[in-house]
């Protein structure tokens, strides 16, 4: 199910509140206009160190579910 913008909207506020991001952006195809029913939805964070990675995920599995996938900086892409 690919989530609504109001509930994108609703996480990425919930995000912000985590301590040290100061920024959500929506990349990957939902970001490009180009999503399908089955896609996943990418979500950038620009955030300042320290950044509480263990609460963004359990942010994540509570919107999404188990399988939620929160990469530790550095962890994902160059």
């Amino acid at each position: 199910m690919v989530p609504s913008d109001d509930q994108l909207r609703n996480l990425a506020a919930g995000m912000c509140d985590v301590p040290g991001v100061v920024g959500v952006v929506l990349g990957g195809s939902r970001g490009r206009g180009k999503h399908l029913p089955d896609s996943d939805t990418d979500l950038g964070v620009y955030y300042r160190p320290p950044l509480d990675v263990a609460a963004l995920r359990s942010l994540a599995r509570a919107v999404a579910g188990e399988g939620a996938q929160v990469s530790e900086p550095g962890e994902w892409g160059p």
